[in-house]
């Protein structure tokens, strides 16, 4: 069986392949190979290929981690409650007034909103590599918050839909969030016995 490839090895592996044309000619005008093809001839003819965490990574100053700190500080700055928006407005809950970030993810974006979980996905593996890679406790609680979140929706599609109070136009209103059901349910006593009636709402689309 094949000894493990470590990152060690494959560096030097590599250093030594590419060396290997650079040979120098000695002075009895033999071919004398050089350090690095000397390295050569201690890799193995099989590597085994291993994971490795992301704390084992370090990067030093330059491209990569100026775009890793953009990422990080976009991770630890998003409004996750964003991203929770149409999950809670399917379920029928508050969305505590944040909006969707739009697109495939938004009720009226480009797909409305029927591949909601797309980017909130990425975001959630994201948050969690960011984790992985600096233990700093606020990707695990804002992975908590989401995670959190989308168990309160569950729980909530388990249930009839609500409609929920909020200010109108006049007096109290009522918010239907949950976009799969198009009426509100009066109460039985609203109409007093009458035989007819008339009525005059406000609607915000």
């Amino acid at each position: 069986m094949a000894r493990p490839l470590s990152r060690r090895s494959l560096l030097q592996a590599a250093t030594a392949v590419a060396a290997v044309p650079a040979l120098s000619q000695a002075a009895t005008g033999r071919a004398a190979a050089t350090p690095a093809a000397d390295a050569a001839a201690d890799v193995p003819s099989a590597w085994t290929v291993r994971p490795f965490g992301l704390e084992d990574v370090s990067l030093g100053q330059g491209v990569f981690a100026d775009k890793r700190k953009l990422m990080l500080d976009h991770a630890r700055g998003y409004d996750v409650h964003r991203l929770l928006q149409v999950f809670r407005a399917n379920a029928g809950l508050t969305t505590g007034g944040a909006v969707a970030p739009g697109g495939w993810e938004g009720l009226d974006g480009e797909a409305n909103g029927n591949l909601r979980g797309h980017y909130t996905g990425h975001f959630l593996t994201m948050l969690a590599q960011a984790y992985r890679g600096t233990k700093e406790q606020v990707f695990a609680d804002r992975i908590a918050t989401v995670v959190g979140a989308l168990t309160e929706v569950r729980a909530a599609l388990r249930r009839d839909p609500e409609v929920l109070s909020v200010a109108g136009k006049f007096g109290s209103a009522a918010d239907q969030v949950r976009g799969s059901y198009q009426y509100v349910d009066l109460p039985a006593a609203v109409l007093g016995g009458a035989s007819a009636v008339t009525l005059s709402v406000w609607v915000r689309p």
